[in-house]
């Protein structure tokens, strides 16, 4: 004959499950520099699929490696913000929508961070914002080292393989200057001090979090 749970056991069994809640719930809480990380790590993955699909070359065009498709990161009113373009005006900046990568999720939104030339910025890209991601006791909010420590843009060829730099100061299609041949960490620093760091390999291009 089956015996009823006794009171003790009961007790115990609910002792038992508040220790694994407690346990447990700080994995379960949202990490909004996570959060950061992972958007701007598919956004990589993104860049580098957009210039090996959209291929720049061009006979007729000797500027033609300047216009390969980029991530660039900057402060706009102290916030940390960053688009995905390629450089067709070659002025070193977005200035049209033609420019501008659309988010494939939403073709109405566009991948940048601040409004420029009539493009409604899209919020998420405003990582100071969004994601808390700012600078904090003189730590900047997004650190670039390694093999992009000389700028805070990524660029890729039609290989899928990334450049430092803005390539507009590049001088050619394979600027030894600007090739990336050192992992390239990203290191993110949110609003509670705690920090993250992206990586970049050289030649691949392959992006994982640290």
């Amino acid at each position: 004959m089956k015996k009823a749970m006794t009171l003790v056991e009961l007790v115990f069994v609910v002792i038992i499950i508040g220790i694994l809640s407690a346990v447990m719930a700080p994995n379960f809480q949202r990490s909004s520099t996570q959060e950061a990380a992972n958007q701007i790590m598919s956004h990589i993955r993104y860049t580098q699929h957009l210039a090996m699909m959209d291929d720049k070359f061009s006979n007729t065009d000797q500027n033609w490696f300047k216009k390969r498709w980029q991530i660039a990161f900057s402060q706009v009113d102290s916030k940390w913000r960053y688009v995905i373009y390629s450089d067709l005006t070659l002025s070193g900046n977005p200035n049209s929508k033609r420019e501008v990568a659309r988010n494939p999720a939403n073709p109405n939104e566009y991948l940048i961070g601040w409004s420029t030339s009539g493009i409604t910025p899209t919020k998420k890209l405003n990582l100071t914002a969004s994601f808390g991601i700012k600078d904090v006791n003189g730590i900047r909010g997004v650190n670039f080292q390694g093999g992009c420590s000389r700028a805070q843009r990524i660029s890729f060829d039609h290989m899928g393989r990334p450049f430092q730099g803005n390539p507009q100061s590049q001088t050619s299609a394979y600027d030894n200057l600007h090739y990336m041949t050192a992992q390239c960490r990203i290191t993110l620093t949110g609003n509670d001090g705690k920090t993250l760091t992206i990586a970049i390999e050289p030649e691949t291009g392959y992006v994982h979090q640290l």
